[in-house]
């Protein structure tokens, strides 16, 4: 057997189709870097059943698909196919040539084929057990292989060696065939447990399949029954249906004759009530019209008076035009001679004016000669103060500064003293500050070594808090986990005490009567929750008991006897009682050598508590039933007194007399018995847990005020330790600060030397500056006097000239004042003459315009006499239209009433439909209510009928056409209901148990079968 061929079909890198052929001999593949040398490797374990991604270095097996260049498109599958030359048959196949090939899609989907068709994975393992090939085998050692076989582990190398020894076949059909025992292990364990199943439920399915028969039986005569009865009452109910909708037929006929009378008698209501409206309408109008012409006739009366009067008043108005045009005649005459005497006073204005003009211009010329000479003195004494001014100032700057040179000179003088004090106490400063320096060192070491001690004390207390801190989480954690125990135990409690109180897990019976126990006081309570045992009693108690657990004690016969009659009159069920004046004890009737044999615990009666009073009801409960510890024990308790005993075992086992047995495991237990132990262990659990979750809160309050004490001492030495540490950084600062004063010392001793020599030699140049300065102070001093006897002269001259100025001004100021008086006495001469001719104008126009009033007057006087014409003749029309509407409104006010008297009488006759209408409709309310009752009975019984029985009011009449008619309705209804009592007596029915009780029957002796198969086959 060797390789023949590798075909290579878009796998990693090669996209074309690719046929490697090998030979005799060796063949090798060579390459460069990155040129796919390795994906031949990986191509070959590929197609072996390589399943890891990472083996052939790819995240996921999509990946060895092609993925594409930029001139190519990704490739949809990848491809690989290894043909072998089997000719000596190394292979287990009957095949000269073997291809294996292999083939995945993007989609993700893959399939193996040998020789082309289609395989499994496992096929191909397979197929090369024992060969030395596959894609862990030694026949293929890829990149790294060589290392990962010397460092992987024992079992993993061993494998290898397997493969090459040729046994990997042989171990691989052992566990597979391990495998298969397991797997048939199982299958009969399986078996096992469904024939178990199966046996626990045939006996049950078999009870429950004859109650489903009786069920039946009695189903389908009720079936029967009812639905006769429903056939007859259904009848009765439809002919009382036609009835009732015969009359309301009848009814809703009168009711819309009266209805359609009532709509005529409306309508010819309305339409007199139209007619009315237009009558009033028609009076409005005429009353309107003719008080409309009254009126329009007492208005041109009215216009007429007007008229007359405003003839009067024109008549006075042309009067009394004539005497005012007489007055204006005169008044005309008056102003023209007016005009005249102004005109000549306005000639002899304008002569004075003129020459008081010349005079005016004379003046002006002497004044403003007068004010040229002073302008030049001015000019002369303003040159003599400036050089006056520049004398002054050359004299008080020399001045100013030979004050300041006396200054500068003093206070050098002063500064070399002060220079040469300095000098003498820098000595004395220097030693000083050395000495203070040495006391600030002291200082920075004392408060360094200060917060060194701090630091180890902050440290110590950071250490205790961090162990606060953890025991702080601690008890926080145990407190939570504590707080979350006590609520879950609490909630428990509450629980069970909410199922107590509700009794739950009782018959429905039992909680109804408990629910009443405050109307029944002779009530006890309930059998488990009288007596009380230990826990590990509980299981055999309860057992002993059985149904006598939810037995109901009454202290006496008469009470037990009113509740069972409550429980009659209400069908509340059925319920036992056990009452206290009424039980017999048993207790002595078992024999002493049972109570004393080995593994015998006692009668029950001994293991349980109660009230001293219900000492007779336990003996008469448990006093004839052991207990005893196990099975053994119990059956050989019992065959030594031949099956006579009722025996119980704490594991629940019951063996009663006849030799019954009744065990095995509670698929569900009440466990109504221990109720009362379960809260007060819940209870007591709950309290624990509560007292465990205070003590850790106060294990976490006691922490937490450590921490906040901590926490204070913690700021307290912060605070303490920043204290200490700004001192030692003060007194660094302070030393580098003396040490800085030091050679500042030293520096300033060198700069007042310095200072002091430069002193002495400016003091000695200002002293001879200071001779110069003195005497070009007495030259300025000599030109000031000089100057100022030239200005007492010029002012003098401006004295004089100012004088003759101001007499030049006067004489102009009085010139004009004068042409100016004349000037504005022309002006108001002329204002008068422009006013007496504007008066003259307005007589001359109001002439013109009373003229042609009087014209207008007498023409309005005979337009308004035509008008009172006029309107005497229209008042005349307007009394007869007056009169013609008065007729109307008395004739439409006769038809009015008329109508008024006959539509009085139709409330009589709507009153009286009205009342008819309303009795019909009660009426006819009273026959739907009726129809719609029938109907619903109807309804319901037929809904009934369909949900009972699947059948049709229809269905129904055709299956009890057939039926015997001699039982009535009374029979067949007390029937139905006996029938219903019996149906429910049997309690919830299967009524699929027939056939589950036949198919699990069949199942179960296959089943049975199957396992004998199964054992006989091991």
């Amino acid at each position: 057997m060797y390789l023949k061929s590798i075909e290579v079909n878009g796998f990693k890198s090669f996209a074309n189709k690719l046929l490697f052929e090998f030979h005799n001999g060796i063949t090798c593949i060579v390459g460069p870097n990155g040129s796919g040398k390795s994906n031949v490797g990986d191509a070959v374990r590929w197609v072996l059943g390589e399943q890891s991604a990472k083996q052939l270095r790819g995240a996921s097996m999509q990946d060895v698909i092609f993925a594409g260049t930029q001139n190519r498109k990704p490739q949809s599958s990848a491809y690989v196919a290894i043909t072998l030359d089997n000719s000596d048959h190394a292979l287990a196949i009957d095949f000269d040539e073997v291809t294996v090939a292999r083939r995945v899609y993007r989609s993700g989907e893959s399939e193996y084929l040998i020789n082309g068709s289609i395989c499994r994975l496992r096929d191909v393992q397979e197929l090369f057990y024992d060969t030395g090939i596959g894609k862990e085998g030694y026949s293929i050692i890829g990149q790294g292989q060589i290392d990962r076989i010397l460092s992987t582990r024992p079992e993993d190398r061993r494998e290898l060696f397997d493969e090459a020894a040729g046994i990997v076949k042989f171990k691989r059909r052992k566990l597979e065939t391990v495998r298969k025992l397991d797997r048939e292990h199982q299958d009969l364990a399986r078996i096992t447990d469904i024939v178990n199943e199966l046996e626990r439920r045939v006996g049950p399915l078999s009870r429950q399949s004859e109650t489903a028969r009786t069920y039946l039986k009695l189903r389908e005569e009720l079936k029967k029954m009812d639905v006769r009865l429903f056939s007859m009452e259904y009848g009765t109910h439809e002919k009382r249906l036609a009835e009732t909708e015969d009359r309301l037929t009848i009814v809703k006929d009168e009711l819309a004759d009266t209805q359609t009378e009532e709509e005529k008698l409306k309508a010819r209501y309305e339409e007199l009530e139209d007619r009315l409206s237009g009558l009033e309408s028609l009076i409005e109008g005429a009353r309107t019209g003719s008080s409309e012409a009254e009126m329009e006739a007492k208005a041109a009366e009215g216009e007429i008076g007007v008229f007359r009067e405003q003839i009067r008043a024109a008549r006075d108005r042309e009067g009394s035009i004539g005497g005012r045009l007489e007055e204006l005649a005169a008044s005309l005459a008056a102003h023209e001679k007016d005009i005249e005497t102004v005109t000549a006073r306005e000639e002899e204005a304008a002569g004075k004016r003129e020459a008081a003009l010349a005079e005016a211009d004379a003046r002006q010329a002497a004044y403003v000669e007068a004010q040229k000479r002073q302008e030049d003195n001015r000019r002369e004494t303003e040159d003599k103060n400036a050089a006056l001014m520049a004398a002054m100032n050359e004299a008080a700057d020399t001045a100013a500064q030979a004050e300041g040179a006396k200054a500068r000179l003093a206070a050098d003088t002063a500064r070399l003293e002060v220079i040469e004090g300095q000098l003498a106490a820098s000595g004395s400063d220097e030693d000083r500050v050395k000495a203070r320096l040495a006391e600030e060192e002291k200082k920075a070491a004392a408060a360094a070594r200060q917060v060194t001690e701090l630091d180890g004390v902050y440290r110590n207390l950071t250490e205790r808090q961090d162990e606060l801190a953890g025991e702080t989480r601690r008890l926080s954690d145990e407190a939570f986990a504590a707080g979350q125990k006590y609520h879950a135990a609490h909630s428990r409690a509450e629980s069970l005490r909410a199922i107590a109180e509700r009794y739950e897990g009782y018959s429905g019976t039992v909680r109804a009567v408990m629910e009443r126990r405050k109307d029944y006081p002779g009530i006890r309570g309930v059998v488990a929750d009288l007596i009380h045992t230990e826990a590990k009693y509980e299981t055999a108690v309860e057992t002993a008991l059985g149904g006598a657990m939810q037995n109901i004690v009454t202290d006496t016969q008469y009470t037990a006897k009113r509740i069972i009659g409550m429980l009659k009159a209400e069908r509340l069920g059925r319920a036992t009682f056990l009452p206290l004046d009424g039980i017999e004890t048993d207790a002595g009737k078992l024999p002493p050598s049972a109570l004393t044999a080995k593994g015998v615990i006692g009668p029950a009666s001994r293991l349980v508590t109660a009230d001293k009073d219900l000492a007779g009801l336990v003996d008469s409960l448990l006093g004839r039933i052991i207990v005893c510890e196990n099975m053994d024990t119990a059956l050989e308790l019992a065959g030594k007194f031949r099956h006579s005993l009722r025996i119980v075992t704490l594991d629940g086992e019951f063996l009663r007399p006849g030799g019954s047995i009744t065990g095995g495991a509670y698929k569900t237990k009440g466990n109504l018995l221990g109720r009362r132990r379960e809260i007060e262990e819940s209870e007591k659990t709950a309290a624990s847990w509560k007292k465990r979750q205070e003590e850790c809160e106060a294990g976490l309050k006691r922490a937490a005020d450590e921490s906040e004490y901590l926490r204070a001492q913690l700021e307290a030495v912060g605070e303490e330790r920043k204290t200490r540490e700004v001192e030692r950084q003060t007194a660094a600062v302070t030393c580098e600060q003396i040490r800085a004063e030091l050679a500042r010392i030293g520096d300033g001793t060198r700069d007042l030397s310095g200072e002091r020599d430069a002193l002495k030699e400016s003091i000695q140049a200002q002293q001879a500056e200071g001779k110069e300065r003195e005497e070009t102070i007495r030259t300025a001093q000599e030109a000031v006097e000089r100057i100022r006897g030239e200005l007492a002269a010029l002012a003098e001259a401006e004295k004089t000239l100012r004088e003759a100025a101001e007499a030049a001004s006067a004489e102009v100021t009085a010139v004009q004042l004068s042409v100016t008086e004349l000037t504005a006495g022309a002006g108001f001469i002329r204002q008068e003459k422009d006013r007496l001719a504007a008066e003259m104008q307005a007589i001359r126009e109001e002439q013109e315009r009373l003229s042609s009033g009087v014209s207008e007057i007498e023409a309005g006087i005979a337009e308004r006499e035509e008008a009172i014409k006029d309107h005497e003749v229209r008042i005349a029309a307007l009394r007869q239209t007056a009169a013609d509407s008065a007729e109307e409104q008395r004739v439409h006010q006769e038809e009015k009433d008329r109508l008024q008297k006959e539509q009085k009488q139709f409330f009589d006759r709507r009153e009286e439909l009205t009342g008819k209408s309303s009795l019909l409709d009660r009426e006819l309310i009273r026959l739907e209510s009726q129809r719609e009752t029938h109907l619903s009975w109807l309804e319901d019984r037929a809904a009934y009928l369909y949900s009972e029985y699947e059948m049709t009011p229809s269905e129904a009449e055709a299956y009890a056409g057939d039926e015997d008619d001699s039982m009535g309705v009374t029979a067949l209804r007390a029937g139905v209901a006996e029938h219903k009592r019996a149906i429910k007596a049997l309690g919830p029915v299967n009524v699929n148990a027939i056939d589950e009780y036949k198919e699990v029957s069949e199942r179960y002796e296959f089943m049975k079968t199957q396992y004998n198969d199964l054992v006989a086959s091991e």
